[in-house]
């Protein structure tokens, strides 16, 4: 039966593969950290919306049962007393938020120039309702306006307008509102500002008034708060950044260990012990500059160099110095026909007994 012969692996190999594979595990425990953890990024989002609802109120007539008419409808011009109108506006955000707001309602009457409304030959503001100054703290903002257009009083002075210039041009009167608004909190970088104009726009001097509505679209105004959190997202890759942050602890503390002892220049114990027994036993060893090979001899360990001695002094045989590894390891072997009788001084061995 043929003795497999037992691998060796060199005292600055085993240092090489420590530190690969100390940095293997550091790699590997800042990638199962990274992996282990959630960042939480809380988003806040500002969203606006506009309503615009009318009912044409008549004048008195034979015609109509009834002199209230809804909307979406083709009204007749001359029959209209007035517009009952519905201005509403609405901001709502997910938290609570510090808000600065004002808004006006107006009326602009026109006369075009054109079909295509491109160019304006006349045009009239006229205030209606201004609010400024306002505040609120919470989740939302409501506007809720009711106005009555005079329909016939812009139809009149439009008219007036037409006839003094003898135009054929078209014409209407909006009645718009604007709204501009400011939202903030603490955890905001920076301010949401509004600034959004819904109106009513109705022709004039027309034989039948189609009512027309410009709706302000709803739009969202999202943001990302300075309140970032972090937790545990995956617990397995928590118990894997564990095992491989304690895995990579006690490989580094050997690797430092490996090479604090490679680089103190004093004396060691190692070095002590070594010189102390070449030159207590220097007329029986012999110093060999080759490992010697072992696959032929039945391999006898011995604990200690005393032990290997006492072997000497009873067979005659001397004692073969082999240095392994410098400043780490040597042997000490004695051949005696078939059987090798082997002490193995090791650095890391006298220093664990040190301690």
């Amino acid at each position: 039966m043929t003795k497999s012969k037992k691998l060796y692996i060199g005292f600055g190999t085993r240092v090489l593969l420590l530190a690969l594979v100390t940095i293997f595990g550091f790699v590997m425990t800042l990638n199962f950290l990274v992996k282990s953890l959630s960042r939480n990024v809380k988003y806040t989002s500002v969203i606006s919306s506009s309503n615009v609802d009318y009912k044409v109120h008549l004048k008195n007539n034979s015609y109509y049962d009834t002199n209230v008419l809804p909307s979406d409808m083709k009204y007749v011009a001359s029959l209209i007393d007035y517009i009952d109108t519905d201005l509403i506006y609405n901001i709502k955000s997910t938290e609570k938020l510090h808000y600065k707001y004002s808004y006006t309602i107006e009326s602009v009457t026109r006369v075009y120039g054109d079909n295509n409304k491109t160019k304006i030959l006349f045009e009239k503001t006229t205030p209606i309702l201004k609010k400024e100054g306002l505040t609120s703290d919470g989740s939302d903002i409501s506007i809720n306006e009711n106005i009555k257009v005079d329909y016939h009083a812009y139809n009149s002075l439009i008219a007036s307008f037409k006839t003094s210039y003898a135009l054929t041009t078209i014409s209407d009167v909006s009645i718009a509102l604007h709204v501009t608004a400011t939202a903030e909190s603490d955890e905001m970088n920076e301010p949401v500002n509004i600034n959004e104009i819904s109106e009513l726009v109705i022709p004039l001097t027309e034989q039948t008034v189609d009512v027309q509505i410009t709706k302000i679209p709803s739009n969202n105004y999202s943001f990302i708060d300075n309140s970032k959190s972090t937790t545990i997202g995956n617990k397995w890759y928590l118990f894997l950044f564990v095992f491989y942050g304690i895995s990579t602890i006690i490989l580094s503390t050997v690797l430092f260990r490996l090479l604090g002892m490679t680089s103190r220049n004093e004396d060691t114990k190692y070095k002590r012990t070594l010189n102390r027994i070449l030159k207590e036993n220097d007329l029986i060893i012999a110093n060999v500059d080759y490992e010697i090979n072992e696959d032929d001899y039945k391999i006898i360990n011995v604990e200690s160099f005393e032990e290997l001695r006492d072997i000497h002094d009873n067979i005659g045989s001397p004692i073969l110095y082999t240095k392994i590894h410098k400043d780490q390891k040597s042997t000490f072997v004695i051949i005696k026909d078939n059987f090798l009788y082997k002490y193995v001084l090791k650095a890391t061995r006298l220093e664990k007994k040190k301690k």
